[in-house]
C-alpha cells in the first residue's frame, strides 16, 4: 500500500474544533501516513481528495493568483493528465460551517469565486475548448460551449395530424412544431425529417412541407405505428451525423437551441444532450432522467429559477439519461444500441435508451442554457414500468449521477 499524505488547511480555527480534527485524524486505522498542516487554504472541489503525487508535481502543484480556489485550479490541471478519476460514494468527513466560510454563505469569499472562474477559463483554454464562462449563481460557474464545427443536423419529428388546444387555440401540433423549428432556429444547416402515417392526406403533407420552408422531407410509416417505431424510421432516414429529435408537442423558446446543444456533444463519450423541458405553465417538466429511488424526471414540478441541491439545476451536468422529447443525439450511438425499444407504449423507452447507452459507457448531458416548452407528457403505464423493471431493475436506486429525489410532483402510473 502507498503512503498517504493528509493535508489539512488551517487558518485560526477554534481550539475545540481543531482538537476534534486532530483526534479524528489520529483515530483513523491506516498506519502508513503523514500529516501536513497548511496555512490559509480553501478546498473548492472537495476537502478530502487523494491525488497521485507524481501528477501533482508534473502539473506544477499549487499556483499563486488563485487564492481561495487554488485547490480547484490544481484539480482541473490534474484531471487533464489523469488516466482515471474515481469517487468514493461514502461520507468520510464533516465540514464545519464558520461565519467566514463559504459553507455558511457562498458570498463569504467573493475573491474565491473570481479565482474559480479564472481556473475554469484557463482549463478550457488548455484543452482547446472554445467556451464562455459566466456566473450562474452563488459560487456557480456556467460554461456555454461552442462547437468547433458546423455539421449537418437531421431534425426528426413525428407528425400524426393531431389537433389540440394550445393556449386556448385549436392547432395542428405537427404544423405548429414545424413552423417553430423552420422559422425560429438560427442554425440553418439542417433538414427536417417529418415522419407521418401512411393515411395522412396529401394536402396535410403538403402543408407540412410548406411550413418547413425548403428544409423538409416526408418519411411514411404504417398507420398505427408506435412512437418508438416512428422515431426509429426517422433515425434510419436521417442523413446527418447528429440527429435532433423533437416531439410535436414541443414549442421552441431559444432560437440558438441547436448550436447550443451541439456545443456539448463534441466529446467522444457523449451521446445525448438535452435542454430543460418546461410545461405549459413554465414549471420544469424534466431536467434529465434519474433512477433513484425509481425512474423519474429530475426536478419535475420545480421552478426554472430554482438552483436545486448544490446548484445542480443551474449548470450543464451529466445525468443517467435525458428525455428525447427534445434532444440532440449522435446517430451512430443510437444505431449501435438499436434505437428506441418498440416494446414500450410511451416514453418509458427514454429510460430504456439511457440504460442501453450507459452499458456502452456513453453519457448524457442536460443544460439549462436551452429551455423548450413541452405541452405533452403522460405517466408511464404499469405494463411499461414492469417491462423496464424486468430489463433494467438492477439500476433502480443506483443512479451514479443523482442520488436523491428532486421532484416536487410525483405522477402516478396509469
Amino acid at each position: 500500500m502507498p503512503r498517504f499524505s493528509i493535508i489539512t488547511p488551517v487558518y485560526e480555527p477554534p481550539s475545540e474544533a481543531f482538537e476534534s480534527c486532530i483526534n479524528s485524524v489520529l483515530a483513523q486505522t491506516d498506519s502508513d501516513w503523514e500529516w501536513c498542516l497548511c496555512n490559509e487554504a480553501q478546498n473548492y472541489t472537495s476537502h478530502l481528495s487523494v491525488l497521485r503525487r507524481a501528477v501533482v508535481d508534473e502539473v506544477g502543484r499549487f499556483r499563486t493568483g488563485f487564492d481561495g480556489s487554488q485547490d480547484y485550479d490544481l484539480v482541473l490541471r490534474v484531471i487533464e493528465r489523469a488516466r482515471r478519476i474515481a469517487n468514493v460514494p461514502e461520507v468520510l468527513y464533516h465540514w464545519r460551517a464558520l461565519p467566514t466560510s463559504t459553507a455558511s454563505a457562498a458570498a463569504a469569499k467573493p475573491y474565491a469565486f473570481i479565482a474559480a472562474l479564472r481556473a475554469v477559463r484557463e482549463h478550457l483554454e488548455r484543452r482547446g475548448l472554445p467556451a464562455e464562462v459566466t456566473e450562474a449563481g452563488p459560487s456557480l460557474a456556467r460554461v456555454r460551449r461552442r462547437s468547433l464545427h458546423h455539421p449537418f443536423v437531421s431534425v426528426v419529428t413525428v407528425a400524426d395530424g393531431t389537433t389540440e388546444r394550445i393556449y386556448g387555440v385549436s392547432q395542428n401540433l405537427g404544423n405548429h412544431l414545424v413552423s417553430s423549428v423552420a422559422s425560429t432556429s438560427t442554425y440553418r444547416n439542417f433538414e427536417l425529417v417529418i415522419v407521418v402515417p401512411a393515411t395522412m392526406p396529401e394536402d396535410q403533407r403538403a402543408e407540412l412541407l410548406r411550413r418547413a420552408d425548403g428544409h423538409g422531407r416526408i418519411v411514411q410509416v404504417d398507420a398505427g405505428a408506435s412512437l418508438a417505431h416512428s422515431l426509429n424510421n426517422g433515425l434510419v432516414a436521417a442523413k446527418g451525423e447528429y440527429v435532433a429529435f423533437i416531439d410535436q408537442h414541443c414549442e421552441l423558446i431559444n432560437t440558438d437551441w441547436i448550436e447550443t446543444l451541439l456545443g456539448y456533444i463534441d466529446q467522444s463519450s457523449v451521446a445525448l444532450v438535452a435542454p430543460q423541458l418546461l410545461d405549459e405553465y413554465g414549471v420544469v417538466y424534466s431536467a434529465g432522467l434519474g433512477l433513484t429511488p425509481e425512474p423519474h424526471h429530475i426536478a419535475r414540478g420545480r421552478l426554472p429559477t430554482d438552483y436545486g441541491p448544490v446548484g445542480m439545476f443551474a449548470i450543464a451536468r451529466e445525468c443517467f439519461g435525458v428525455s428525447t422529447a427534445c434532444v440532440v443525439a449522435k446517430a451512430t450511438a443510437l444505431r449501435m444500441v438499436g434505437g428506441f425499444s418498440p416494446e414500450y407504449s410511451g416514453r418509458t423507452f427514454d429510460f430504456d435508451l439511457a440504460c442501453k447507452l450507459h452499458q456502452q459507457q456513453l453519457h448524457a448531458i442536460v443544460t439549462p442554457l436551452v429551455a423548450v416548452r413541452y405541452l405533452g407528457g403522460d405517466a408511464p403505464t404499469t405494463d411499461d414500468l414492469a417491462t423496464f423493471k424486468r430489463r433494467w431493475g438492477r439500476y433502480a436506486g443506483r443512479d451514479p449521477y443523482t442520488r436523491i429525489d428532486t421532484r416536487m410532483v410525483i405522477p402516478a402510473a396509469s
